[in-house]
């Protein structure tokens, strides 16, 4: 990736509460390195199959089931802290790996596809009017988004599409970039995709919950969030969001279908 605009670029990054945002990411930054080595060694490729079902703490049909979609350039390491501290009192717990390590898969399209695989799964392990809670991460949230308005055959099966920081209307940081990678290029606020990704919302007829903030340095509030959703403002950056227990309380009310 190449700065295209280092004059436009500096202007956007030194925008004073992004560097608040920034000052949190950093904060937990060794804690999120450890995180993902323990999950490198340790379980990252038992969790990598897209297609056969493999729930983080068994399978216990009295709890509703939660797909998890990480962000770009991440695992589902990702949501090791989220995961042990909360969302497993309320669900089965599964996640999707799209690592680069492990596959060639290029476009949020091609990896939504696999996705609904894995959601096709869940659904035929429980009966076929389970609801499903997607909850995505950046651009998690689009390959979540993109399963619930695409895949009409599981369409009714889903429960509710929760996103933190996914940039329904674009990453602005990413217009100063000269970017190779067709997801992120994908996720500029000007691609084709986000402009088809606007429209599909417009019809939708799922629920959204749209979590962001104005100190998010790569998607900031008004662009993580859609018109028709129930919105929610923190105070944190983009990386730091997951690990700060408010942001969890925040969305217990929604736990349940």
């Amino acid at each position: 990736m190449i700065i295209t605009n280092w004059k436009a670029c500096l202007i956007y990054l030194t925008n004073p509460r992004f560097l608040i945002g920034l000052m949190f990411d950093l904060l937990v930054s060794p804690l999120t390195l450890v995180l993902y080595l323990l999950v490198w060694l340790f379980e990252e490729k038992q969790f990598n199959r897209n297609v056969n079902l493999d729930s983080w703490f068994g399978h216990d049909t009295s709890k509703p089931p939660i797909l998890l979609f990480h962000g770009s350039g991440s695992t589902n390491a990702q949501w090791l802290f989220a995961r042990y501290l909360y969302l497993q009192k309320y669900y089965n717990v599964y996640s999707v790996n799209y690592n680069s390590r492990y596959t060639n898969i290029q476009s949020i399209e091609e990896l939504a596809t696999e996705s609904n695989k894995k959601l096709q799964d869940i659904i035929n392990a429980y009966n076929p009017t389970t609801k499903v809670t997607l909850l995505g991460m950046s651009m998690g949230g689009l390959v979540a988004s993109y399963v619930a308005e695409t895949f009409r055959k599981n369409s009714s099966n889903i429960n509710r599409v929760i996103t933190i920081g996914t940039p329904h209307r674009g990453a602005p940081a990413l217009r100063f970039i000269n970017i190779d990678k067709p997801r992120l290029s994908q996720m500029c606020p000007e691609s084709e995709f986000i402009r088809s990704h606007q429209n599909r919302l417009q019809e939708t007829k799922h629920r959204y919950v749209c979590l962001g903030s104005w100190n998010d340095i790569q998607v900031p509030y008004n662009y993580a969030t859609i018109d028709n959703a129930e919105k929610h403002e923190h105070f944190f950056g983009h990386v730091s969001v997951l690990v700060f227990p408010s942001i969890w309380k925040t969305l217990f009310k929604y736990y349940y279908p």
